[in-house]
């Protein structure tokens, strides 16, 4: 068995764990903004692409970058992968006021079911997903839970942090997304 390679994250080596340890899993990568949660899920999707797993799908929710923040996934080296993403709006960094912001998570979930159901159409060896919280923002858990059994392994990422203030729309995302944990078979915090 091939031993876990290691990745750097803003000059942190972190061991991943072997492809081999992801097949049949869910995984979940999070962690507070810029700690490298999207450059671990390519790391870990990477591994398994080039260990066999080719039936992959991988689902981008993040938005374009915004001060900073965000920013979409990059499949470089991955053949025949079928990636699916959707104008995102960032609803805390966009909205103006607490309806607007609520407006926004609306708009965002309903725009990724849409790349939910066009990416997981169909049983898939592997799903990747980048930046769940922002589908959890206006979405419950349950509703991703279905779409996630359409695939023997997943790895996802979200928002985790204590980077926005503690307003009610930041503590559902949080309490949102600790029940997402209950459901992974392996939590990487970063």
């Amino acid at each position: 068995m091939r031993k876990p390679h290691r990745a750097c994250f803003g000059g942190i080596r972190m061991k991943l764990p072997a492809a081999e340890a992801l097949v049949g899993r869910r995984i979940l990568i999070v962690g507070d903004v810029n700690t490298g949660k999207t450059h671990a899920t390519l790391e870990l999707a990477r591994a398994l692409f080039s260990t066999g797993w080719r039936d992959m799908v991988v689902l981008d929710f993040a938005p374009e970058t915004t001060r900073g923040i965000g920013g979409k996934m990059s499949l470089d080296g991955f053949e025949n992968v079928q990636y699916l993403t959707a104008q995102i709006i960032p609803p805390r960094l966009t909205g103006k006021t607490r309806e607007e912001v609520e407006e926004y998570a609306r708009i965002n979930a309903q725009r990724i079911e849409v790349i939910l159901e066009a990416g997981l159409d169909r049983p898939r060896e592997v799903a990747v997903i980048n930046d769940v919280s922002l589908y959890l923002q206006g979405a419950e858990v349950e509703t991703l839970l279905g779409w996630l059994d359409y695939a023997r392994t997943v790895v996802i990422n979200g928002y985790y942090g204590k980077s926005f203030d503690e307003t009610e729309f930041s503590m559902r995302e949080r309490a949102r997304m600790e029940a997402l944990m209950k459901c992974c078979d392996e939590i990487i915090r970063l």
